[in-house]
């Protein structure tokens, strides 16, 4: 998913799955569009909205840019409360005196 904004403004907007955005009620001014995504280079339109005006901005292709990520460690102690020996409350004391019928 993009995003757009437009410098002059704080407004913006995130896209649909096809890639159109709205950004309404602008006041006239000269903008300049940031469209944004992850893993892409950003790219700025400059675009000027004159009062009462619908404007369509041409189809802007974003490039990706790969980046290379710091190494990420994973690090793992033995857990320091493990027994070998478990405790009687785990242990059952007394035999089991006699099997159900069909258990030898």
């Amino acid at each position: 998913m993009e995003d757009a904004s437009a410098k002059c403004t704080s407004k913006g907007a995130a896209t649909n799955a096809k890639g159109s955005f709205r950004i309404e009620n602008l006041s006239p001014c000269t903008y300049a569009l940031d469209i944004t995504a992850v893993g892409y280079r950003s790219q700025n339109v400059t675009i000027a909205v004159a009062a009462g005006q619908t404007l369509a901005i041409p189809v802007v292709q974003l490039k990706s840019q790969s980046q290379e990520l710091d190494e990420v460690v994973a690090n793992a102690n033995k857990n320091k409360y493990l027994d070998e020996i478990p405790s009687n409350s785990l242990r059952q004391i007394s035999p089991i005196r006699e099997l159900p019928p069909g258990f030898n």
